[in-house]
């Protein structure tokens, strides 16, 4: 498993963690093969540099910000938020949504950090700065020396790259001897679509299938797809049936998604086809009784007749993925497989309906 540490520098851009990469995280269920930590002197550095951005934006006298700085700071979902609110989201969202777990401060002497400042030791840089970054780097060493095989994620090249790009030689050196590892990589996004389980051609497409993954997870196990059925009128009888009797409700293996559209407060709405056998026994009057699809076999009983038949349904699904919801079924639709529209309901003289043709 790899222990992946977020700087500072990848969290800025994308302060309310909405956007694709986090949505992949969240969708993937990636707790058994990744484990994403947060620094706590980087979690209270978004807090503050949240809170300082928008101050700004209220002190240009209504300059409406750019739609990446809204972007950044989630305002095309959320409403600006106070500091304290904005703590509690972002400790909720990487507790109960990411997974993410928020690092204890770094137990290290002033000494030490005074020592590696004095001498410009990274990640401290020529001009003695680098405070914060020292506090992160004091949380990857324990995590590496605990056994770890860490990943910090930072794009700050003065604290912790070397010429190459790589962990700096004297950071490294630091580590040598630790029972884990430690690799420094600039872009999270690109490494995270390296070490997916399975390849995707970007990270949009990595999303959709992360999304189809959980629902389909989510459908298999529970009870959900032995719970729905369609509804009489969604039969599609060409006349009105006494009573319907639905015996089973089968999936049949197709689970298929057929569109997406994403709405302008960051939600995705998601629209599956699933298909079904249907097997029913609908009873009608004798002298109403017309060729349908459901008519495998007809039963003369009491004065009835009853067609017992099955056949091929599809059940739209609607699903919504968002911010606010990690998913959301929000409505099914039945249709016949055969391309017949939806027809008679059942017969109830008290609402005066008819069990003859529907339009007549």
């Amino acid at each position: 498993m790899k222990t992946v540490v977020l700087d500072t520098t990848e969290l800025w851009r994308d302060l309310t963690c909405v956007g694709l990469r986090f949505q992949l995280i969240e969708h993937l269920g990636v707790n058994a093969w990744l484990h994403v930590v947060i620094p706590a002197v980087v979690f209270e550095e978004c807090v503050a540099h949240y809170s300082r951005t928008l101050n700004v934006a209220h002190q240009s006298h209504g300059k409406v910000l750019p739609q990446s700085e809204r972007r950044r700071l989630g305002l095309h979902i959320l409403p600006p938020l106070s500091p304290r609110a904005y703590r509690e989201y972002l400790a909720d969202r990487f507790d109960c949504r990411l997974g993410f777990t928020l690092l204890p401060w770094p137990e290290v002497s002033h000494a030490d950090v005074v020592a590696r400042a004095v001498n410009r030791i990274q990640p401290f840089n020529r001009k003695g700065s680098g405070y914060r970054d020292t506090l992160v780097w004091m949380d990857v060493c324990r995590l590496a020396r605990e056994g770890k095989d860490v990943v910090l994620i930072s794009n700050d090249k003065d604290a912790f790259a070397g010429p190459d790009g790589s962990l700096s030689p004297a950071l490294a050196e630091e580590v040598a001897n630790a029972k884990g590892s430690v690799e420094l990589v600039p872009e999270f996004e690109p490494w995270l679509l390296r070490v997916l389980p399975r390849a995707s051609a970007g990270i949009a497409e990595a999303v959709k299938d992360a999304q189809d993954s959980e629902l389909f997870e989510f459908c298999m196990p529970s009870d959900f797809l032995g719970e729905i059925a369609p509804t009489v009128v969604d039969l599609g009888f060409q006349r009105s049936p006494w009573f319907v009797t639905i015996d089973e409700v089968d999936w049949a293996g197709e689970f298929l998604r057929v569109e997406t559209h994403l709405g302008s407060d960051g939600r995705y709405a998601a629209t599956y086809d699933l298909d079904f056998n249907v097997a029913i026994a609908a009873h009608f009057p004798p002298l109403n009784v017309v060729n349908d699809e459901w008519a495998l076999e007809r039963i003369d009983s009491y004065g009835l007749v009853t067609l017992i038949g099955s056949m091929r349904m599809v059940a739209r699904l609607i699903v919504v993925f968002g911010a606010d919801v990690s998913f959301m079924i929000d409505d099914i639709e039945w249709r016949r497989a055969d391309g017949v529209c939806t027809g008679a309901d059942v017969y109830n003289p008290n609402d005066g309906s008819s069990y003859l043709s529907v339009g007549s």
